[in-house]
């Protein structure tokens, strides 16, 4: 069906014009030929197909609704004619449909909804039917065609054959003359418009030419109305004349133009939407030509006239063709049908009733002569016909009594018999015998014993034969297979004897065969399974031996791969890892195509629903570790978790390049049994790993908090010491080395503060508010910082996308960022360039990230990139671990990249890092974006190098004045406490110190007067949570500012009371300073 509907498409691509918007077209022919071998359904499938076409080559469905309607009424009527015993022609059938449906149909259709004239619907009408009748004539021509082709005999019906070529006969010619008729009126009629065009053109061009003086283009231009007034006036056949004069280089009209047989006639069809087909030609118009000179100017005079006239003439004369056409039509169908079946119905009449006669010689009653006929052949031929039936009733009725007897013991005998002739090829089988053999008992007669019988068996068989017709022995047994014609094979006990001829001829051999197949079969059936369960057993025992056995992870994984590939047979194996459409590959045995790779991108995804597969490869698949030229694949797809639950996907594949071995259910369970171990061997692996990983994390947590905890303390006393020394230096004075020195001394502190920001982020308890940044403006402020690190040799180049927020600590990403910059600046050596981005990105990367997850939706980028060394692949897997470094010992921790995963995980972000030996590396940091506004002063970003405070006119005095307000700082460390009191008596408050809780409430019972408290958390004996909450209590009108450098008591304040006030060390002393007084002022 598929292949008529192809040709039906193709079909109705060609098309052979028959007079204005009509074409012939063939779809509809293997419609009929589908409903003619295929029934209804299908003819009616080919022609929607093949009438699709129709749709864009007449901008309109009806043709194609009135074609499913055509092969749905033929299909229809051959259906319902076929039980009743008449079989019209598909032409005949065609033909009634066009006559009283399918022409009302187009004269519904056409008229209605098209709005087309009444001329035009009869043409159409008219067109359709006679094409319709022709294809069904034609797929009647060719069915026949088809069936002789078969070189059978009786292929096709004289009755059918008679009515085609009748048909066709009348048709084909009168069609073609109707054609060739219809060109000439085309032509003729195209011809007159080019003359009316010519000739107003040529009185154009003298009246043009005559004017003095000559007319310029506007002037010839306003002239050419009243001339083409003129011009109607002495040509009334030149209604609708349109004159245009156009420069030569003007360009074309842009609907389509096509040139006509009168030399340079153009016709432009109507190209508005919604016209049918014959609107188009009858709206179009025809154009013509000619060369002008005005004013010395070369133009262009165009004539243009309307089709519409000539077109409705043609039309009017061309119905007169079509009608013609289509009585032909009918006559030739409707005498094609009466001769046909004339001369055709008395020789089917004969042929059935010898048909009949063999199943009737054994009825008492002869067979009904056939209805005499005119013709003096037919009429000799029944004749015959009844002589030849009496003479075969008395044969018969000798025949079938001797054969009664012979029969009734051949055919109800429970074994197989056959009787051989001596070419070795049974004369006689009984029904027993060909269902052994699964052959009836024709196909039988026409072999010889050794074509069904097994090659094993031939020579034992052919020799004990030999032997019995050479008269050496009287009878043999032997049990023998037998091959029925499916490849079956079937067991057998067969006896050969010879029976004597009773007309002294030679003595034939009889042989007869019990089936013994299912009794074989069991046998065989309980050795095979005795074999398997042996094999089965050992495996086992092998499988249960590798479980007893303690190895290290990776061999016992490489243990249970070159155990599956003994228990399958085969050579190769591969585990991997499946995940973001990587194929990672963990363990192989065998060789790997293009060697050890560890990590390939799929061609195509892996079905994971599938838990187990085994089957023969196609050729040219390609495997991710295993190459091409594979002939078997076994697949199971392996589940696991890991420390975290998340669940991991992988496949085990055991494979082979030379041999397809089988693999039964024991295969499959032992293959089961493998994945299992092997699931359980990973989920182990990841477990003991995480918990290790989880375990470095809380150690380097531990150390990194409380290391940066103490270097926080002495920072914020070195930074508050460097603000008092640079009050201490004259405004006026030269001291300006060593006002640089304190600049740099600044900046190497605000360096500093960045470094142990990263570090507090590893600490345990670490709860970063994350709030909008503007990453072009934080990367902008922070690109100083960068530059006094890099060397002059390296450039440092910023492209900034501006309006990039993303949600982010700044002061982890400041942390991140600054490690980045370090380890490009140690891989560019003294000269490079190193490139700090930011960017919105949107589409997601064709590359997936090494860490994390970005999500769905927009996401800011930030990238860093250099022109260094670049990194191995061996060490870009490991880049991220806790203490990896490549740098020598004492020049890197391992711990910097480390701080930068941790950043990308808890931002909810994600990181792809790209190297190339010797070309550099790009680390891209994918971060959650939003449309949120960048925060003013984002919380607990560290402070790069500070602006310092305008010093005062007057030196500050250590006490402080007495009468400003008195400030309790309660600190553990004296360096911060002395730091913290010359800042805050240099801002003018009187500043008392207390060295913890406890004594810091003894103070304050000393000095009532105290008007706010600055105190630290980590304290002995009484720390600075406890003292809130005492002062909570005893004095709740005491304001109280609280200090830490540990992310942990920063979170325990917050819970405690979410409105206390903390800052983070080290301390901003401009913000310490505008914080107490804004408290204070309240």
């Amino acid at each position: 069906m598929v292949g008529l509907a192809a040709a039906a498409g193709a079909g109705s691509l060609v098309h052979l014009p028959m007079a204005y918007g009509l074409d012939l077209v063939f779809g509809s022919l293997f419609a009929m030929l589908a409903i003619k071998w295929l029934g209804t359904g299908a003819g009616v499938l080919v022609a929607a197909v093949g009438g699709a076409y129709t749709i864009l080559l007449w901008h309109h469905p009806y043709a194609w609704l009135i074609t499913l309607a055509e092969a749905l009424s033929v299909g229809l009527l051959r259906h319902y004619l076929r039980p009743r015993g008449e079989v019209l022609p598909l032409a005949a059938l065609d033909g009634l449909y066009w006559v009283f449906l399918g022409m009302p149909l187009v004269a519904l259709c056409y008229g209605g909804p098209l709005a087309m004239s009444m001329t035009e619907v009869l043409l159409v009408a008219f067109k359709q039917a006679i094409n319709g009748v022709l294809n069904a004539a034609l797929a009647g021509a060719l069915a026949i065609g088809l069936l002789g082709l078969r070189r059978r005999p009786a292929a096709a019906s004289f009755s059918d054959f008679l009515f085609v070529t009748l048909v066709l006969a009348v048709l084909i010619p009168s069609l073609g003359v109707s054609i060739w008729q219809n060109q000439r009126l085309n032509e003729a009629m195209e011809q007159g418009v080019a003359d009316t065009l010519n000739l107003a053109l040529g009185l154009s061009r003298a009246d043009l030419a005559a004017a003095d003086p000559p007319p310029t283009l506007a002037v010839a231009r306003d002239a050419l109305p009243a001339l083409v007034t003129r011009i109607t006036q002495l040509m009334p056949q030149a209604q609708g004349l349109q004159l245009t004069l156009t420069a030569p280089d003007a360009a074309a009209r842009p609907d389509r133009a096509e040139s006509r047989p009168p030399a340079g006639l153009r016709f432009h069809l109507a190209r508005r939407p919604g016209y049918s087909r014959m609107e188009r030609w009858r709206k179009g118009h025809y154009q013509l030509e000619a060369p002008l000179t005005l004013d010395g100017t070369p133009v262009r005079l165009v004539a243009e006239f309307a089709a519409t006239q000539p077109v409705q003439t043609l039309q009017e004369v061309q119905l007169g063709v079509f009608w013609r056409l289509g009585l032909i039509t009918l006559l030739a169908l409707s005498g094609a049908f009466f001769l046909s079946r004339r001369v055709g119905r008395p020789i089917a009449a004969l042929a059935e009733a010898a048909g009949r006669l063999p199943g009737r010689l054994d009825h008492a009653d002869p067979t009904p002569p056939p209805r005499p006929s005119r013709l003096r052949e037919t009429a000799e031929l029944a004749a015959a016909f009844a002589r030849m039936e009496s003479a075969l009733r008395e044969n018969f009725t000798a025949l079938a009594q001797s054969e009664a007897r012979f029969r009734a013991v051949f055919e109800q005998a429970p074994l197989g018999m056959a009787i051989v002739g001596p070419d070795r090829r049974p004369r006689f089988v009984n029904p027993a015998l060909e269902r052994l053999l699964g052959r009836d008992a024709a196909t039988i007669k026409s072999l010889r014993f050794e074509d069904f019988t097994h090659p094993g068996d031939m020579d034992t068989d052919m020799g004990l034969f030999q032997e019995l017709v050479a008269g050496r022995r009287d009878s043999y047994q032997m049990t023998k297979r037998y091959l029925r014609p499916d490849g079956t094979l079937v067991w057998g006990e067969l006896s050969v004897a010879m029976l004597p001829e009773p007309c002294g001829g030679p003595p034939i051999p009889l042989g007869l065969v019990q089936d013994i197949t299912q009794r074989q079969r069991a046998e065989e059936a309980r050795a095979q399974a005795e074999l398997a369960l042996q094999d089965y057993s050992a495996k086992l025992e092998a499988f249960c031996r590798l479980g007893t056995r303690y190895q290290p992870a990776d061999q016992d994984l490489a243990e249970l791969l070159r155990f599956g590939c003994a228990s399958l047979g085969v050579e190769l194996a591969a585990l991997a890892e499946v995940r973001d459409g990587r194929y990672r590959l963990i363990a192989a045995v065998g060789r790997l195509a293009g060697g050890p790779t560890r990590e390939v991108p799929l061609d195509g995804p892996i079905d994971l629903d599938q838990p187990c597969r085994t089957e023969p490869e196609p050729q040219g698949v390609h495997h991710p570790a295993l190459g091409t030229g594979l002939s078997f694949l076994a697949r199971v797809v392996l589940n696991w978790s890991d420390a975290e639950g998340l669940p991991h996907h992988g496949v085990l594949d055991l494979a082979d390049r030379r041999r397809c071995p089988g693999c039964g259910q024991p295969e499959h369970q032992i293959l089961q049994l493998v994945a299992s171990r092997i699931s359980a061997n990973l989920r182990e692996q990841a477990v003991v790993g995480g918990l290790l990983q989880s375990r470095q994390r809380e150690v380097i947590g531990h150390l990194a908090g409380g290391v940066a905890h103490d270097f926080n303390n002495v920072l914020g006393a070195i930074g508050n010491n460097l603000q008092y020394l640079r009050r201490l230096l004259p405004v006026d004075s030269g001291g300006t080395a060593a006002r640089e020195v304190l600049d740099e001394t600044q900046a190497a502190i605000g360096q500093a503060k960045v470094v142990t920001s990263g570090l507090l982020s590893l600490g345990r308890g670490e709860d970063r508010s994350v709030v909008p940044c503007d990453l072009g403006a934080l990367v902008e402020a922070f690109a100083p910082l960068v530059s006094r690190l890099l060397p002059p040799g390296i450039e440092l180049v910023l492209a900034l996308e501006p309006g990039v927020r993303a949600l982010v600590n700044p002061a982890l990403l400041q942390a991140a960022l600054l490690n980045l910059t370090l380890n490009s600046r140690d891989a560019m050596g003294a000269r490079g360039r190193l490139t700090l981005s930011v960017a919105a990105r949107t589409d997601p990367d064709p590359e997936p990230p090494d860490l994390g997850d970005p999500g769905p939706g927009e996401r800011a980028e930030l990238s860093v990139r250099d022109t260094g060394t670049g990194m191995t692949e061996a060490v870009r897997r490991r880049i991220f671990e806790p203490l990896f470094s490549t740098k020598s010992r004492g020049r890197g921790t391992g711990l910097g990249l480390f701080m930068v995963r941790e950043f990308a995980l808890r931002s909810h972000g994600a990181i792809q890092v790209r190297s190339v030996p010797g070309a550099g590396t790009c680390f891209r940091l994918w971060l959650p974006r939003t449309d949120r506004p960048a925060a003013a002063q984002p919380p607990g970003a560290p402070v790069l190098p500070p602006v310092p405070l305008a010093p005062d006119a007057a030196r500050p005095q250590p006490a402080g004045p007495p009468t400003c307000p008195q400030i309790l700082v309660v600190d553990d460390d004296q360096r911060v406490r002395n730091a913290l009191s010359r800042v805050l008596v240099a801002a003018g408050y009187q500043v008392f110190t207390a060295a913890d809780g406890a004594d810091a409430l003894d103070r304050l019972a000393l000095e009532p007067a105290v008007a706010l408290v600055l105190s630290d958390i980590a304290m002995p004996r009484l720390d600075g949570l406890a003292l809130y909450g005492a002062l909570c209590c005893d004095r709740p009108q005491l304001p109280v500012i609280l200090m830490t450098g540990d992310p942990a008591g920063a979170a325990d304040a917050a819970a405690m009371d979410p409105t206390a006030r903390v800052l983070r060390k080290p301390l901003d002393n401009r913000a310490l300073v505008e914080l107490i007084g804004s408290v204070l002022a309240d």
